[in-house]
């Protein structure tokens, strides 16, 4: 065999090993990613793939660790669920820089100005599905294969949460925490009435850029009415809105009304933060909001 065949071959043994795991490890952060080409035997591997039961699809799940983490040890760690983990995980995709949400948290974290924290991230490992999973409910004009919004709030209530708080030590003190841009947003929204109008609290803390509000017909508005009722006007949750004044009209309509629904009802026990940015569009309103957001958000 000629030398340069071997070195091909060495090549793609390198690259076979490379894409079953890369481990990262950074000063702050033990950047935990595992990449499967397949899932035959429906394995829910965090970090790693992960089959759900309740959408019947497979999903991404990228998890970084705090540096100093050590199962033996007695410290437990704020969790922070990160929705379009592909995009926003840790840098590596254009839509964000500076190591994405993961140097975002790693840089506060050294700073004092966060606790540390676990990040858990959730991508696709092929096709992208985000609107078939985050928005509900179903408008077939809109939505092809929609109506997954339910079935992913399953998924992650009762297949995602559970696995990660059993495989890591995790601190709810804090309160979980819900990252979500534009249809993110809207999940994160619909996770937060969902789950309270059911008497849950899933998540505590909603960091939520771009909120689209206005799809079918404001139904989260409508949701929001129900839970205030409901409630009578106490709801202990932390939420920081944002948008970007560049960003279409449409969307800087749904943060203003948000935003008025919110300073309106005044509820008891709410910490809420509005943040228009002048001249940034939909995708460079990310980094700033979620910069600004984590930070204001582990203020309390």
């Amino acid at each position: 065999m000629m030398k340069g065949s071997t070195r091909i071959i060495n090549g793609l043994k390198l690259a076979v090993v490379l894409v079953g795991a890369v481990f990262i490890l950074t000063s702050s952060f033990t950047f935990m990613q595992v990449v499967l080409r397949s899932n035959p035997n429906k394995e829910q591997n965090v970090p790693g793939l992960f089959y759900s039961h309740n959408v019947d699809d497979n999903y991404q799940i990228y998890v970084a660790l705090p540096s100093n983490y050590n199962p033996s040890d007695s410290k437990r760690y704020p969790v922070i669920y990160l929705l379009d983990g592909d995009w926003y995980f840790d840098g590596s995709h254009w839509r964000i820089s500076d190591g994405g949400v993961k140097g975002i948290i790693s840089r506060y974290a050294d700073a004092g100005d966060m606790p540390e924290a676990i990040l858990v991230a959730i991508g696709y490992p092929t096709k992208n599905y985000r609107e078939r999973d985050y928005l509900y409910p179903a408008d077939t004009w809109f939505v092809m294969n929609s109506g997954g919004g339910m079935k992913f709030y399953s998924f992650i209530k009762d297949e995602l949460i559970p696995k990660v708080e059993a495989n890591f030590k995790t601190n709810i003190t804090y309160g979980r925490t819900i990252i979500g841009h534009s249809y993110g947003s809207y999940f994160s929204l619909f996770s937060l009435f969902e789950s309270e109008l059911n008497n849950i609290s899933l998540f505590k803390n909603f960091l939520i850029v771009s909120p689209t509000t206005f799809y079918y017909n404001e139904y989260l508005l409508n949701q929001e009415y129900t839970l205030f009722e409901k409630t009578n006007g106490s709801l202990a949750i932390n939420i920081r809105i944002s948008v970007g004044g560049d960003e279409l009209s449409i969307l800087v309509e749904s943060y203003e009304r948000l935003k008025t629904r919110l300073l309106e009802r005044n509820y008891t026990g709410m910490h809420f933060d509005f943040q228009l940015y002048e001249n940034k569009h939909h995708r460079s309103v990310v980094e700033p909001s979620f910069n600004d957001g984590l930070k204001w958000l582990f203020s309390f």
